[in-house]
């Protein structure tokens, strides 16, 4: 009888143990997709002019965040030089100025220099890595202008705001390939888009824009469509999701899911 009891006492601790063991390589399993779903963990750089959630997969900002006034912009500053500096805050190997020389793309703001304009300090900020992405000249100078343009307006007429603007990318990405054996690769944006939500009152927009190499500069913004069949579908980034949820609420990151998959 003992000997039978020290079975059911042996099988019943091997049982609980293997149940363990299953609720443990679960929990792995399910750890590993989550991360393989959020993708890489994005690198904060935090500066007096911006906040910057950096990708090191793209070498790109996947957001840049700040708060705008009329006057961060109501001075006449200009910058020293159009160079780009490289953020001391981002891991190795750093994007370089020079890494988008002769690449077809011009060096894209997504914290604008113009809207830094009132302090030396923050005007110079703007143009480290960690705000810099590859744009399009018929972007950089016409629509997403426009967008900034847009921003700006609300701030002139005394509002506070809160901005965020980020690229997206399609499902098949193109980079600009590393000009020498220790350069990197840099992920080409399908389109860019514009969070703002006014501080002071309940006025918000959310406008895109695409990355094209062609077209008239004056074509109108985009705002969010109706119908989401009717526009490019961009590929959704759940790391962004969850930032643009936090950062200005939930209708931000629905708006953004409705042109993303």
């Amino acid at each position: 009888m003992n000997k039978l009891l020290d079975v059911l006492r042996t099988i019943l601790l091997f049982a609980k143990w293997l149940i363990i063991a299953l609720i443990l390589v679960s929990l792995w399993v399910w750890a590993v997709q989550a991360t393989h779903a959020q993708g890489v963990p994005l690198v904060k750089a935090t500066h007096d002019s911006f906040v910057s959630y950096y990708d090191i997969q793209t070498h790109n900002p996947a957001l840049v965040v700040y708060q705008l006034e009329y006057s961060h912009f109501a001075g006449v500053l200009k910058p020293s030089g159009r160079h780009f500096k490289m953020d001391t805050q981002l891991p190795r190997p750093r994007v370089k100025d020079s890494d988008y020389t002769n690449s077809g793309f011009v060096r894209g703001h997504l914290c604008s220099a113009a809207d830094r304009d009132s302090k030396k300090s923050w005007l110079k900020e703007t143009y480290l890595t960690s705000n810099l992405v590859p744009m399009t000249m018929v972007c950089n100078s016409g629509r997403w202008k426009a967008i900034e343009d847009s921003c700006r307006m609300l701030a002139i007429m005394g509002h506070r705001l809160r901005v965020g603007r980020w690229p997206m990318y399609n499902k098949l990405e193109n980079v600009i390939q590393a000009s020498q054996a220790k350069g990197v690769c840099i992920s080409i944006p399908a389109g860019f888009a514009c969070a703002a939500m006014c501080l002071d009152c309940d006025l918000r927009f959310f406008k895109w824009c695409p990355n094209l190499r062609s077209g008239s500069p004056q074509l109108v913004i985009q705002d969010i469509p109706s119908s989401p069949d009717n526009v490019v579908q961009f590929r959704n980034d759940p790391r962004v999701s969850m930032l643009l949820t936090n950062i200005f609420g939930v209708w931000c990151r629905e708006e953004y899911e409705t042109i993303t998959h």
